[in-house]
C-alpha cells in the first residue's frame, strides 16, 4: 500500500507539526477514473510513473485498459 500526498496546490502539504499529509485516495481508484477518460475519448492513452513492481502488478490485475508505459 503506497501513500500519496494530499490533493491541492502545495506539493508537500504538512500539518501543524510539520508532518506530511497523505491522501486517502488509492492509485487503483485513480486508474479507474483515468480509464473512464479514455472511454469518453478525452485522452488517448494512460500510463504510470515511478511505480514499483508490486504497484504495476496491482494495476495490471484490475485494469480494463493496460498502461502504455511506466515512466521512470
Amino acid at each position: 500500500f503506497m501513500f500519496t500526498l494530499q490533493d491541492g496546490y502545495d506539493l508537500f502539504p504538512r500539518d501543524s507539526d510539520g508532518k506530511l499529509i497523505y491522501s486517502d485516495t488509492m492509485y487503483t481508484d485513480t486508474w479507474k477514473a483515468m480509464e473512464k477518460l479514455v472511454e469518453k475519448g478525452v485522452v488517448k492513452s494512460i500510463g504510470l510513473s515511478n511505480f514499483n513492481c508490486q504497484q504495476i502488478n496491482e494495476i495490471l490485475a484490475m485494469a480494463k485498459i493496460p498502461p502504455v508505459t511506466n515512466q521512470v
